[in-house]
């Protein structure tokens, strides 16, 4: 019996049935597409900058004539660069730069 618990695709099954549930993606029917888009939504944030070309690669030659269109994300992009969310996340980081130094002092 195989082991699949430390395939790094695994996650990839699970994120397609969620992309199809979520609004303007292809329809179910266009399974291939949305495998892809799953596949490099979830490998590419785990890969040093030169190995995702490399995924690409190999999603093309896996999957020929099949484009990955990448999802735009506008609204969380926006939300990322608002100044509370800028202000939030610097808070965090003080407070966690706060406890490691009282944790050495200790």
């Amino acid at each position: 019996m195989a082991d699949y618990s430390s395939d790094p695709s695994v996650p990839s099954v699970p994120a397609s049935g969620n992309l199809d549930c979520s609004s303007g993606l292809p329809a179910l029917t266009d399974f291939p597409a949305i495998l892809i888009r799953s596949v490099c939504e979830t490998m590419v944030p785990k890969l040093v900058a030169e190995d995702i070309p490399l995924l690409f690669s190999l999603v093309s030659d896996v999957f020929p004539g099949i484009e990955y269109n990448r999802a735009q994300m506008t609204t969380l992009k926006k939300l990322i660069r608002s100044p509370l969310i800028i202000i939030a996340v610097t808070d965090f980081y003080n407070n966690c730069v706060k406890v490691r130094c009282n944790s050495l002092n200790n």
